[in-house]
């Protein structure tokens, strides 16, 4: 996932020189600071295979439950 916000960060950026967070909480406030800056419609397509069948909403598959905290 890190890797995921990384490359989104880098793109809204537009590739400037920033110090990247090493934790996943702030990558995502980073990120959110970065779109807030330059309006833009994220799509995260597919989404939904993150999530487990049959279970209730928003229960993630085991290796996906940091993806709970990005939405």
């Amino acid at each position: 996932m890190n890797e995921l916000i990384t490359s989104i960060i880098e793109f809204v950026s537009q590739s400037a020189q920033i110090h990247l967070p090493e934790t996943t909480r702030s990558l995502i406030s980073l990120l959110i600071h970065y779109l807030r800056q330059h309006r833009c419609l994220l799509i995260l397509d597919g989404f939904e295979a993150l999530f487990q069948s049959g279970e209730k909403a928003g229960t993630y598959l085991t290796s996906y439950k940091e993806y709970g905290e990005l939405l």
